[in-house]
Order: C-alpha cells, then sequence, then structure tokens
C-alpha cells in the first residue's frame, strides 16, 4: 500500500504517486518572486530518458539571507521522482519538507524536517525538530527531536533520537548550522525493532557526546557512543579523537584515535575489541591496527591481529603480529615484517617467522568497554 496519508504534513502535494505513469512537461522551468517573508520560488527539472529518469520538483516559501535581522520563516518542499526506465512509471518517490523559523535578530529559533520515502516493498518516514534557546549573546542551547520509521514486507522499526547541543565559547554569529556549529552534543537513540523472526519486540539504546573545539590553526573533535540492551548491559562501545593543525609555513599535523568494543550476546564479557591510531606530519605517516578476538567467552583473546606501519626514508616500513590459539594444540605466534621502498602500495617481503608462543594475560585480557555511561552522560 502506498502511504500517501502521510503527505498531510505538506503544503505541497506530488504530482505523481508510485506507479503512476508520466506526463512530459517538455523540459525544464522556474520561477521567483518577493523577497523576505513574501519570496516565493518554483522549479521544475525533468530527465526521462536514459536508464536513471528523474523529476524534480521544488517550492520555497520566504528567504533569509545571511546577515539578515529580521523575523521570517523559511519553507521549502522538494520532491524527487525515479522512473522506471522501460514505462516511464514512477518506481520511487521522495519528499522532503524543510522549516526555519528567526527571530528578529536573525537568529534561528526553531527547525523542522520531514523525509518520506516511498517504494516497493518499503516505506521511510523521518520527522525532526529542534528548538533553540539563546540564554545569553555567547551562548545557546538547543534540543533535537528526530523520529524515523523504515516499514518491510517483513517487520519495522521505529528510530527516535533526542538531541541536546550547547555553544557555549561562541558568539551567534558563529552558530549558522545549529546541528553542526555546537561546543558539545549529548544524544540518546532509541531503536525498536519488530521482524517476523523476532521473540517480540527489541530495544536498544545508544547514547552519544561529542564535542568541537577550534582555535586558531588547531582542531580537535571527540566522539563517544555507548550502545545498551534493555536491560541497561553495554553491548557496544566507540570513542574516536581527532586532533589537527596547520602551521604558518604550511606545515600540517593529523592524528586519529578509534577505538570500539562490542559484547554480542549481553552477558558483560567484551567479545571483539577494535582499534586504530594514525599520526601523519607533512608527508610521513605513521599507522597502529589492533582486534582481539574472544569466542568462548572466558575474558582472553583467542586471536590477536596488530599492524603497525610508519615511513621513513628507506620507505614505508610494516611489522604485522598474528596471535591464534585455535589452529593448533597450542597457540602460535606469527611476526610478518615488510618495507614498500617506492610507497606503490606493493610490499616486499623482508622476513617472516612462526613460533608456538602463549602470551600473558597482558596482551590477552580483552578487559572492559572502551567507554562507559559515565563517559555519554552529562
Amino acid at each position: 500500500m502506498i502511504l500517501m496519508e502521510y503527505l498531510y504534513y505538506f503544503t505541497n502535494q506530488p504530482l505523481y504517486a508510485v506507479g503512476d505513469n508520466v506526463v512530459s512537461r517538455d523540459g525544464n522551468s522556474s520561477f521567483s518572486s518577493g523577497s523576505g517573508q513574501h519570496h516565493v520560488y518554483y522549479s521544475y527539472n525533468e530527465e526521462l530518458d536514459g536508464e536513471y529518469g528523474y523529476i524534480n520538483v521544488n517550492h520555497i516559501q520566504g528567504e533569509r539571507n545571511y546577515g539578515d535581522q529580521l523575523s521570517v520563516t523559511v519553507t521549502s518542499e522538494d520532491f524527487v521522482f525515479n522512473l522506471d526506465e522501460n514505462n516511464s512509471s514512477i518506481t520511487h518517490l521522495s519528499a522532503n519538507k524543510n522549516l526555519e523559523q528567526y527571530d528578529d535578530l536573525g537568529r534561528i529559533e526553531y527547525r523542522e524536517n520531514i523525509w518520506l520515502d516511498f517504494g516497493t516493498p518499503y516505506f521511510s518516514n523521518s520527522y525532526q525538530t529542534t528548538a533553540y534557546e539563546y540564554v545569553s549573546t555567547s551562548r545557546l542551547l538547543s534540543t533535537s527531536v528526530h523520529e524515523r520509521i523504515d516499514t518491510w514486507h517483513n517487520g519495522d522499526i521505529l528510530t527516535t533520537m533526542i538531541y541536546t547541543y550547547d555553544y557555549t565559547g561562541k558568539d551567534v554569529d558563529e552558530i549558522w548550522f545549529g546541528e553542526l556549529d555546537y561546543t558539545t552534543r549529548w544524544g540518546l537513540e532509541t531503536r525498536r525493532s519488530n521482524y517476523e523472526w523476532q521473540e517480540g519486540e527489541q530495544v536498544t539504546y545508544k547514547y552519544t557526546k561529542e564535542t568541537r573545539n577550534n582555535q586558531g590553526n588547531s582542531n580537535s573533535s571527540s566522539d563517544v557512543r555507548v550502545q545498551t540492551d534493555d536491560q541497561g548491559i553495554i553491548t557496544n562501545a566507540e570513542s574516536i579523537t581527532d586532533i589537527s593543525s596547520y602551521g604558518n609555513n604550511g606545515s600540517y599535523a593529523y592524528s586519529n584515535s578509534s577505538k570500539n568494543s562490542s559484547d554480542y550476546d549481553g552477558d558483560g564479557i567484551v567479545n571483539n575489541v577494535n582499534e586504530y591510531t594514525s599520526m601523519s606530519k607533512n608527508d610521513r605517516y605513521s599507522t597502529t591496527y589492533l582486534t582481539k578476538n574472544d569466542y568462548d567467552g572466558d575474558g582472553y583473546a583467542d586471536t590477536i591481529n596488530m599492524t603497525r606501519s610508519s615511513d621513513s626514508s628507506m620507505g614505508r616500513m610494516t611489522t604485522e603480529y598474528r596471535y591464534d590459539t585455535t589452529q593448533f594444540s597450542r597457540p602460535i605466534l606469527e611476526i610478518i615484517r615488510s618495507l614498500d621502498t617506492d610507497m606503490d602500495g606493493i610490499a616486499d617481503l623482508i622476513d617472516e617467522k612462526a613460533v608456538f608462543r602463549t602470551l600473558t594475560a597482558r596482551h590477552t585480557a580483552m578487559g572492559g568497554h572502551v567507554a562507559t555511561l559515565d563517559d555519554v552522560l552529562a
């Protein structure tokens, strides 16, 4: 069933529904008039020939230019129709509405976004609102609620995301796109799924904390995510840090650290850990990648893989360590070294050796998750 009733959110209605046949309007057209709250814009674009035929229709009411200090509401509605290459009928329709309200100082105070996706055999509905509160001229708080429904032939998923933003330390004129210009953002995502193969509804929660710090020639960011089941057991955790800086002489430095951990069965024991770090300074790079897996749930890794690479005047040296307790009666450790002298991605093997060796708990202990709820809650 085509769920066209969801389009009551929109002021304008689509030209076609999924399954309708298209009638060409012989090309593209557009219209624009007025300014400020009285601005009106319309455009129609069609491409009916070829494998990827489409029609795009856009409506805009209201206009806000950067620096304007006036109360205005800007609404944009966009419809995209995808065509069957054989008979010019509509196979897919997406509809997007974006509404923004600005106060008499030209500051955004409310944003609403609706996205609908019609096709066969699925339907998606996304609804997001963001309200902004100006605590002072240099501090802004906002809360965003995002709800999304994905319906398929064998089940559906309801995802609700609530974000709280803090813009401490930024002037109002530095906050142009509220969802991007924050200093700190806290989030809670609730995901409810119902599928034929599930025994009842499954619920997961994901907590996030994201920070941004941009000062002069340096930028840094930190993203932490923690996912729990409906019993509060952490099932996945992730931590990402990025730092970059630019020198006045054109020099550049960048570092990244990414870690994640998973507890597949929710028994409180971490089953998988991945860690990746990279550093670069001008044209020199170094990376380290580590992955550990605990298959039997005893809290110690059954396999470990670690790869280290670094650049030098000789080329890129790479050392790989492979530890495995599952293939033989005794644990085995392999060490492989290679050198890529011309940096073309094809390395020459230097040496390779394998020995029976049992690593200590200092190396094999899985430990806890890379992040906990204390790291993401305000």
